[in-house]
């Protein structure tokens, strides 16, 4: 649902391109899934039982995969890398009801008990309170692999980051993935919490 424009525009430029007369050397197939982030069972997974059932053999296979970072991921790596999108984690939606007394919006109460005064108290102990950093495979995988890319300093503690069991390298590459670079990588180390809906009444 999130990235129904990708969608609309690799079909609008299949069109365009067939109305102009391009003609590719090799047959293209597009495919578009729906459970990308739960499995991919139901799409991924139905198409490739399609393919194999038909004897379809691909020549290549690219993927939605995750961002691409023109400036790298210092202090990591200075270059462009792309990173493969796997999976993403679980999640867990939280209710919450705020009730206060009545009264009229011109004379709010003035003792903090009012409901836009405890929503405020809510996002901000939601802000102060993020979930601890962890590195976790595939996360080491990605970074093992960056490793002969990486400047000297850094070369050895990626290399050996998934064997390591030092607290000290988890915190430190683990902090350093949530504060220094963006939030598309802060995620890959840690849960996220979001306030999402608010609704009065």
């Amino acid at each position: 649902a999130d990235i129904k424009f990708s969608v609309a525009a690799l079909l609008q430029a299949a069109s365009e391109l067939l109305g102009a007369g391009y003609q590719p050397a090799r047959t293209l197939m597009f495919a578009f899934g729906h459970d990308e982030e739960v499995g991919g069972r139901l799409g991924a997974g139905a198409a490739a039982e399609l393919l194999a059932a038909r004897g379809v053999q691909l020549g290549a296979l690219v993927d939605e995969g995750g961002v691409v970072l023109e400036d790298g991921m210092r202090p990591f790596l200075g270059g462009p890398v792309a990173l493969v999108g796997t999976a993403e984690k679980g999640y867990a939606t939280l209710r919450v009801t705020l009730r206060s007394a009545g009264g009229h919006a011109s004379m709010p109460p003035t003792d903090g008990s009012d409901v836009h005064s405890q929503i405020w108290r809510l996002s901000t102990a939601l802000k102060l309170l993020p979930p601890p950093p962890l590195l976790q495979p595939p996360v080491t995988d990605m970074l093992r692999h960056m490793a002969p890319y990486a400047p000297p300093w850094m070369r050895l503690l990626l290399a050996n980051c998934e064997r390591s069991r030092s607290w000290l390298a988890n915190w430190l590459l683990s902090h350093v993935f949530r504060r220094l670079l963006s939030r598309e990588t802060a995620a890959l180390v840690a849960d996220t919490l979001a306030l999402t809906r608010l609704q009065a009444g």
